[in-house]
C-alpha cells in the first residue's frame, strides 16, 4: 500500500490519507463440481510464469516486477479440508507484471492431477487489481470460469489523532 501527504505543513497539519494498492492480487476459487467431488482432497497448485521478484519505490510509489527477473514456478501446498459453501478460496498478492497466460497444475490426495491456464489478459497483472478465478473441479477435468477484474475492497476508517507536547 502507499499513500502521500499532499499539503500538510505546520499551518496545515490535518493528515488525509487515501492508500493505494500497489500489487496485484489472483485469487483462485476452487469449486466442488456436480460428480460428487470434493476441493477439500487438493493438496497443491503449481502455477508456472510468475516473476517473484520485484521493487517498490517509496519515492513515487512504483512496484513493478523485476524487468530482468526470471519466470519461475511456484508450488503451494494446502492442508485437506477447509471447504466453505462446496469452495477452497486462496488469494495471492503478486507483483505487477506483464503475463498473459498462466500455466496451472492442480494435484489431490487421491493422485489426480489436473492441468488448465489462467487467462489474465493483454495487460497482464496490473497494480490494484484483483484476478479472480473460479475453477470447478470435475472428476475428471476441470472448467475454469473467464476471469472478472474487480478492485480490491475499500474498507473505510477512522481515527482521532493529536499531537503529544508531553516531554515524555
Amino acid at each position: 500500500m502507499y499513500t502521500t501527504m499532499d499539503g500538510v505543513s505546520g499551518a496545515q497539519p490535518d493528515v488525509n490519507l487515501r492508500f493505494y494498492h500497489k500489487m496485484s492480487k489472483l485469487t483462485l476459487i476452487f469449486k466442488n463440481g456436480n460428480e460428487g467431488t470434493d476441493v477439500g482432497k487438493i493438496t497443491s497448485y503449481k502455477i508456472d510464469g510468475l516473476i517473484l521478484d520485484g521493487t517498490f519505490n517509496p519515492l513515487d510509489g512504483v512496484c513493478m516486477a523485476k524487468a530482468d527477473g526470471e519466470a519461475r514456478s511456484i508450488n503451494i501446498e494446502m492442508p485437506l479440508g477447509t471447504v466453505k459453501d462446496g469452495a477452497r478460496v486462496f488469494p495471492l498478492i503478486l507483483f505487477p507484471q506483464v503475463v498473459n497466460k498462466l500455466p496451472m497444475r492442480i494435484h489431490d490426495s487421491e493422485g489426480q492431477d489436473y492441468v488448465c491456464e489462467l487467462n489474465i489478459g493483454a495487460d497482464g497483472l496490473v497494480a490494484g487489481n484483483n484476478y479472480l478465478f473460479t475453477i470447478t473441479v470435475k472428476k475428471t477435468s476441470l472448467s475454469v470460469s473467464s476471469s472478472s477484474i474487480v478492485d480490491w475492497e475499500t474498507e473505510t476508517g477512522s481515527s482521532d489523532a493529536k499531537s503529544d507536547d508531553s516531554d515524555d
